[in-house]
Formats: C-alpha cells, structure tokens, sequence
C-alpha cells in the first residue's frame, strides 16, 4: 500500500498481545500533518501499548507504522525511531535523577552532536562552545514551554507540572515532526491544562504535529483537530472530536451505557 502523503503517522491493522491478552487489536490510525491528535479511550484500552509501538518500545505482531519520513518504523528499537524524527514523553514522568532543569533538557539535542574527525583526537575542540550553544537553546525550549523554575534546579524535586513541561522541552530538543504525548495534562488544573493546550497550538503552528493520550476532555475538545477511541485494543472510532465524544460507542466504552452519560 503506497505512503499517504497528507499522514506524518500512519498505523496499519497493528497488533500486539502479551500471553494470551490481546492489547492491540487489528487497529488503523492516520494522523495528519499538522495536526493535534488525540488519542482517547479508557483506562486498560491499549492507547500506551500504541505509543509504545509507534515509539519503539515494543515491536509489533503485526501490521505496518509508516513514520513522518514515509519510512516504515514497526519494528525499529526506539533509538532508530527517534532518527525518525519522532519523540515522546510518558504516562509516568522520567526525568534524571540529579541532573538540573538545564542539563535535562541539554541532554534532549544527543542527536545533534557531531564531534567530526578533529574533535575525535582533539576532545577539547569546540567543546565548550558547543555545550554554550545547546544551553542557549535549552532555555529558549524552557521558556517556550513555560519553565519558570532555576535552571541550576535539580529537576526530579519540582513541581508535577513543572516536571511535565521539562519532559517536553527535552522532547523538542531532537526537533521532532511528530511529538508523541502520554497524556501530559495528567496532575494538572484547569488553568495549567488550558495553558498546556495553548502551547500545543504554538507548536503546532511552528510546523510540530502532535499524537497525545488525554482524558481532559474540555483540552481535547478545545484544542484537538482529530481523535481516534479505543476500546479492549480496538478502534471505535475516529473523526472529530464533538462527533467521536458523542458517539454512542465511546458513551458506553465510558459510562458503561449510553443512556448514562
């Protein structure tokens, strides 16, 4: 099947079990370029399966990931991927033990050091201006995410939200096409979650498409172009927000009959 030029993500009839669970089931999602996507369905549904196959994590029984580069990505360990310009964060924040705010972030732009030929028998050549180079854009990624902490702070005792905005700005630090995020609001008020949502516009107007695992409902319905429901593995459906939300499927997969919602 030919590459669907419109899609910076497209998921082929994936499946992945574990024992005899399945967790992922003949499942298809096509995410568009551009895009602020939302991925939904409750809890046990196979959404963090997905991202872990897409990311790497997990290799697939069956079926196809095609990544922004029209490569085929299933299968690939997670480094690979990454190559692939995609990047994610997790359910669970996974910051450094130890490590500042700054160098957390620093640490994101691995992909972007090249020592050259010189610097492999010269350890010290341009060194120190490279590191100066990747602190400055650090902080500017700090900023744009809203990061108000001290950069010399150690970054695993700030504040929840805190710490998810620092696991973004790591994630934009490879320049991704594709940001993959599991379910970042989690922990956050309404005012955090709203400014959560204005930041993903941003980034969505930088060029950054965005694939995110939410149960904020009100930040899917603001600020998400599409969403795709999974239930027991499977896609239940997929389309605009208002219309998957309304869905009498996704009412029952939720409140276990519609009539409840």
């Amino acid at each position: 099947m030919p590459h669907d030029q419109d899609a910076v993500l497209d998921v082929r009839n994936l499946r992945k079990s574990f024992g005899g669970v399945v967790a992922v089931d003949d499942a298809s999602l096509r995410v568009l370029n551009g895009s602020i996507h939302g991925l939904l369905g409750p809890n046990g549904a196979g959404k963090t399966t997905m991202l872990n196959l897409i990311s790497g994590f997990l290799a697939p029984d069956e079926g196809e990931i095609i990544g922004p580069n029209g490569v085929a990505i299933d299968g690939m360990p997670a480094y690979k991927v990454a190559r692939q310009d995609v990047a994610r964060t997790y359910q669970n924040v996974r910051l450094f033990d130890g490590m500042t705010v700054l160098d957390t972030v620093v640490a994101g732009f691995y992909m972007h050091r090249r020592p050259g030929i010189l610097r492999t028998f010269i350890p010290g050549l341009g060194r120190q201006r490279e590191q100066s180079m990747f602190e400055d854009r650090a902080d500017a990624l700090l900023r744009q995410v809203g990061v108000t902490s001290d950069r010399r702070a150690i970054s695993t005792e700030l504040s929840y939200g805190e710490q998810r905005r620092v696991e973004i700005a790591r994630a934009l630090a490879s320049d991704p096409t594709l940001l993959l995020l599991d379910e970042p609001s989690a922990g956050m008020n309404s005012a955090e979650s709203t400014a959560l949502g204005d930041l993903f516009q941003q980034l969505q107007q930088s060029g950054t498409t965005l694939l995110l695992i939410e149960h904020n409902m009100e930040l899917v319905r603001r600020f998400c172009n599409a969403t795709t429901v999974m239930n027991f593995g499977r896609v239940l459906v997929a389309g605009e927000p208002e219309e998957c939300l309304s869905h009498p499927e996704v009412l029952e997969a939720y409140f276990g009959k519609a009539k409840h919602a």
